[in-house]
């Protein structure tokens, strides 16, 4: 039995510590686009200033907005225009999905964790 038990027990740090993992990077990938977000809002507020445009590996070039569109990548190397609105709007999307994510990873971890601590006990009654 207590064989079995410890399977069980390592399968579920297992997932608990893989849930753990997919938890920090949603919550990465949430602080960027919230960085994102606020870089739209003041590129917004400040149309007619100057920027630092990357260029390369941290290599940036001073440049200026002369459109109100950004090229925004959709995937495959494509690349579509929107404009700040639009773009931010897609992050806002991408925000709320990563929000529910983050949700319903949470309720899994929960789960996962409860039934790590009822195998960690009846692990413990097993070997008293």
């Amino acid at each position: 039995m207590s064989e079995e038990l410890i399977i069980k027990l390592q399968d579920a740090y297992q997932q608990s510590k893989g849930l753990e993992e997919k938890a920090e990077i949603i919550e990465q990938q949430l602080i960027e686009l919230d960085k994102f977000r606020n870089v739209l809002n003041d590129l917004e507020k400040n149309k007619d200033s100057e920027i630092l445009a990357p260029v390369g590996k941290n290599v940036f070039a001073k440049s200026k907005i002369i459109e109100d569109t950004l090229f925004v990548d959709a995937g495959a190397g494509i690349f579509v225009r929107k404009t700040l609105e639009e773009t931010r709007e897609v992050v806002e999307d991408q925000l709320r999905r990563l929000g529910e994510m983050q949700i319903e990873l949470s309720i899994d971890r929960e789960s996962t964790d409860e039934n790590l601590r009822d195998l960690i006990q009846d692990y413990e009654e097993s070997v008293k």
